[in-house]
């Protein structure tokens, strides 16, 4: 399912922020755990995706009752955290016991949500294994949404993307 963001002057970083906060409040947590990739991160593996993951834990702490434009100060916080560290070996929970018996983390990349900016909304695959995925546009004119139907029902996503339609409207029009 696609989302037209239209002419919303948004960059890729503010509308992560909007999403990330559009689902903290939709899940009324203040933290928001998710799977994160973006082309700067993709282009420091180089050709090593087999050795280093390809998403990175996106970890946003947000006032729910907050603006939009605290919520993008925490979100560029937060990614430029990660741009600055990069990813991490893939073989880092086998390598540690400690982290290894957390049974959270069996199973390979489980990611229940993946938030996502690519270049072509077209091209966009997303994760195996997330509940919901979200690619945003890194012109910040769209989104497609990708879900688990065990998950989500068709209604319930056509839903969430129309309070995110608003959400980013309401947002764009009063930021504080």
């Amino acid at each position: 399912r696609s989302s037209d963001l239209g002419a919303a002057s948004l960059n890729a970083d503010q509308l992560t922020a909007l999403s990330s906060a559009y689902l903290s409040r939709l899940c009324n947590a203040s933290t928001l755990h998710a799977a994160y990739r973006d082309a700067t991160l993709e282009d420091g593996l180089n050709g090593a995706e087999f050795y280093f993951a390809s998403h990175v834990p996106l970890r946003t702490k947000l006032d729910l009752q907050a603006g939009f434009a605290e919520a993008a100060k925490a979100v560029e916080t937060e990614l430029t955290r990660l741009r600055k560290r990069g990813s991490y070996a893939r073989d880092t929970i086998g390598r540690h016991p400690q982290i290894r018996a957390n049974p959270a983390l069996q199973g390979g990349d489980r990611w229940r949500l993946v938030i996502e900016q690519v270049s072509s909304l077209e091209d966009y695959c997303a994760p195996t294994k997330s509940q919901l995925a979200v690619a945003l546009a890194a012109d910040g004119t769209g989104s497609v949404w990708h879900y688990d139907a065990n998950a989500f029902s068709d209604t319930l996503v056509e839903k969430m993307q129309t309070q995110f339609c608003t959400f980013v409207t309401a947002a764009l029009n009063d930021p504080q």
